[in-house]
């Protein structure tokens, strides 16, 4: 995060705001909005990375980079079938649902700072996530969702639909 050659203003919440001071921190709440509208970039910490977060975040980017292709190339039924049967089976959409779960999904204030700022970054351990790039994952597997499948797939698919449901940004705004 330092810059070479400037210096760099950093506010982290966690430290900023004493959190055991309720006067305090409803004040410090109502100009959090303002604060993460002016600045440059936020970067928010969803926890250590672990064994899983790193394949969720290559998971995140690929639909992502599916999101941003033609809808022809996009809905292909060759690259539909190849998601389902690599990208979305069942040990990754565990794995999905497992990271989407943690702690930092319920509570709102990540949607929220991500929304306001110029530029938001997901950290997750060493990995790294634009909210962009998180909508847009989002967008497109729920219109994944949203095509037919035969039973035994959409079956599966379900527990995509959860967590689609519980952390799309259409949703949560």
């Amino acid at each position: 995060m330092r810059l070479k050659n400037e210096p760099l203003t950093l506010w982290v919440d966690a430290i900023c705001i004493n959190q055991k001071d309720n006067p305090e921190r409803s004040v410090q709440i109502r100009i959090m909005k303002d604060i993460y509208r002016t600045a440059l970039a936020i970067s928010i910490w969803l926890g250590h990375g672990d064994e899983h977060s790193s394949l969720v975040m290559r998971l995140i980017h690929f639909a992502a980079e599916l999101y941003n292709q033609p809808r022809e190339q996009a809905h292909d039924n060759l690259v539909i079938t190849d998601i389902m049967n690599y990208a979305l089976n069942r040990t990754n959409l565990q794995t999905l649902a497992s990271f989407f779960t943690k702690d930092w999904r319920g509570q709102i204030w990540v949607i929220q700072e991500a929304v306001v700022a110029r530029r938001a970054l997901f950290v997750c351990g060493d990995e790294t996530l634009g909210f962009q790039d998180f909508g847009h994952a989002c967008f497109y597997w729920a219109a994944l969702l949203k095509l037919p499948f035969p039973k035994t797939r959409s079956q599966r698919f379900s527990q995509l639909g959860i967590i689609v449901n519980g952390i799309s940004p259409r949703g949560v705004l």
